[in-house]
């Protein structure tokens, strides 16, 4: 069994509160905590059409909390879909659509101060539907009950790639149609924050003055070659991600999701530092998954929580 961990971050105008020292992280982390509740549920809705009606299609997550202390969580998200499928009929000897309900379970450990979740995966429940429905769950638990609207991203958290491996493997890719270079504000640790109050440097002071909560720039090719990622206009490009703050290297931005690089290739492939070199634990067993959880959270945080049991 294999255990990921995902990386969540304000991305909203409230980052700039902190950076100018009127809120701190840590109080918005509790907000996530005490605003998170038993059965907990977030509805994605999906449209289709079969060329005479628009489909509607509803997923359901709950959240179903096991333990809930010392700002850590440890529970289960609920997937509630229905699949169609095909099922042979006796009478009419045909294989006839049929509507079948479909429940998944992921297990999780978040650790709310230290802004990291731990998570298994499931048949119809991979990573990416994890992270979009914990953070749907987070999103609609904060609207609920919070007074103020905190807005929260989750980035799968990965080794981080620094810019010489970025550019290897964006040249390793090859015929790159679209390239896409997303920034957004760090909440940094306590010493890169306190680098931050001192001096925000360029790049963040132009995102505090335009409130920004993400930057994002798009190329995209003229020629069926590809752009070319040795030219001017795509090294700038490069050097900007890489410049968020001089006590800010690339490979933690890209780490925890403060940067991002993609690129989407002639086959219509989407390549993404977010999906590089993810960071995971294999356990043989789930009774080890808390431990598992802490253990990791420990080594990438520098900090850890011993607050709940594996029980």
């Amino acid at each position: 069994m294999v255990i990921y961990f995902a990386k969540i971050n304000l991305n909203s105008k409230h980052i700039c509160d902190v950076y100018d020292k009127k809120l701190k992280i840590n109080h918005m982390l509790e907000y996530i905590f005490s605003c998170l509740k038993d059965c907990e549920v977030y509805v994605k809705s999906e449209f289709s059409s079969n060329g005479m009606e628009l489909i509607q299609k509803d997923t359901t997550y709950t959240m179903g909390i096991q333990e809930k202390k010392n700002y850590c969580i440890r529970g289960y998200v609920f997937k509630k879909a229905t699949l169609h499928a095909k099922k042979y009929n006796a009478e009419t000897k045909r294989l006839e659509m049929r509507n079948v309900d479909s429940d998944e379970a992921i297990e999780f450990y978040f650790d709310v101060l230290n802004e990291t979740v731990g998570f298994t995966r499931a048949n119809r429940l991979g990573y990416k539907m994890f992270i979009e429905a914990f953070q749907g769950l987070i999103d609609n638990a904060i609207n609920k009950h919070c007074k103020e609207k905190y807005k929260f991203n989750i980035e799968l958290l990965t080794e981080g790639m620094n810019i010489e491996e970025i550019v290897y493997e964006l040249e390793r890719i090859g015929n790159i149609q679209t390239l896409n270079f997303r920034i957004q504000p760090p909440n940094a640790d306590s010493e890169l924050m306190a680098e931050i109050n001192r001096n925000a440097e360029n790049t963040l002071e132009k995102f505090n003055e335009a409130k920004l909560a993400s930057k994002s720039v798009i190329l995209t090719s003229s020629s069926t070659l590809g752009l070319n990622i040795k030219s001017r206009e795509v090294q700038n490009q490069l050097k900007d991600v890489a410049g968020i703050h001089s006590k800010l290297d690339m490979k933690t931005a890209t780490k925890r999701g403060y940067v991002e690089v993609s690129a989407i290739d002639q086959f219509g492939i989407n390549h993404s530092t977010k999906s590089s070199k993810p960071i995971t634990k294999r356990i043989t067993d789930i009774i080890e998954f808390v431990e598992a959880c802490k253990e990791v959270i420990k080594a990438e945080s520098g900090k850890g929580t011993d607050n709940v049991s594996g029980d």
